[in-house]
């Protein structure tokens, strides 16, 4: 018999910083700070539309005013969703079926 503390099957260790988190922990706080700098050091340091990040690109040329390319930012939205899509799907997958087994 399985004590407690032991599980019968080992879960996987998730090393995304922001899985998991409510919004007052500091580590929800820290995944906050660095995708807000990822944006800023983006939008800063720049200077060739041929140099900037997805995200920036989409800000900077996609949204003109008060004018926005919904179309085109929804590709770039979808183009930019799927590399962490394709490289997280096993757990992607495990979360879906979590809850859908028993015993």
């Amino acid at each position: 018999m399985l004590s407690p503390a032991t599980s019968a099957s080992p879960q996987r260790a998730h090393s995304s910083p922001c899985k998991n988190l409510s919004s007052e922990s500091p580590q929800s706080k820290s995944c906050f700070t660095v995708s807000w700098a990822n944006f800023l050091y983006g939008l800063a340091f720049t200077t060739s539309v041929d140099q900037l990040t997805l995200l920036v690109g989409i800000v900077t040329t996609l949204i003109k005013g008060d004018v926005y390319a919904w179309g085109q930012i929804m590709t770039g939205a979808l183009l930019g969703a799927v590399p962490p899509l394709i490289i997280l799907m096993d757990d992607y997958i495990a979360g879906l079926t979590a809850g859908a087994t028993k015993g």
